[in-house]
């Protein structure tokens, strides 16, 4: 859009941001080396920064034709699809912290198992046997802290905040809480892996030393 103003050419009116100086310089000194106009790049930036799509996980933002994004390669989310996004990953928080209790259980119960164990087995076993244990309660340790945390802050404030979003979405705040459910998605998944590890190794140890 161009004004006329009086005595002089068309002048361009530019969106109105605040740039740091740093910046503004470094967009002069790209001007002087292309030839061009200041007003023309922060026009066309603006422009990008409008219509791209961020990564909900990494938050680079991607042109509208990508399908993945240019840093970390994650599959993009489309605007009209973010809050759909937020629902389903919020959802499935949700289920895994349901499950990382039970998980709990089942840990807590097979380590239990192991320290019965201690009076039946052979002198020469005992430390093999105690140090299985140390390991797998520091296993147990970690669940417990993410869940006492679930309870009280990070993850619990993490769960309210989305699902208060999703009362009243606004799209600018969607892909950043995307991204944070995710990553809590990811540590939840992580510790549940490491826990059925340990359950599986600790039933195959309680196996073995019976046998023998």
């Amino acid at each position: 859009m161009t004004s006329e103003p009086l005595g002089g050419k068309p002048e361009k009116k530019l969106i109105s941001l605040r740039l740091p100086l740093p910046l503004l310089e470094e967009i002069d000194t790209f001007a002087w080396k292309h030839r061009t106009d200041r007003s023309d790049i922060i026009e066309k930036s603006c422009r990008h920064y409008i219509t791209a799509v961020p990564c909900t996980e990494c938050g680079t933002l991607n042109p509208q034709s990508g399908k993945k994004c240019a840093l970390c390669g994650a599959r993009l989310t489309r605007p009209d699809q973010w809050v759909e996004k937020l629902q389903k990953d919020t959802d499935e928080l949700i289920f895994r912290q349901r499950q990382l209790c039970d998980v709990e259980t089942r840990l807590e119960s097979s380590i239990f198992s192991l320290e019965e164990l201690e009076e039946e087995i052979s002198a020469e076993q005992k430390p093999f046997l105690k140090f299985h244990i140390g390991d797998s309660y520091l296993t147990l340790k970690e669940i417990q802290k993410a869940l006492i945390l679930s309870g009280t802050a990070d993850l619990s404030k993490d769960i309210r905040e989305a699902e208060a979003l999703l009362e009243d979405p606004d799209q600018s705040l969607v892909p950043d809480m995307i991204g944070r459910i995710s990553h809590r998605l990811a540590e939840l998944e992580y510790l549940e892996g490491r826990a059925e590890h340990t359950i599986e190794s600790n039933a195959e140890l309680t196996r073995k030393l019976t046998a023998d």
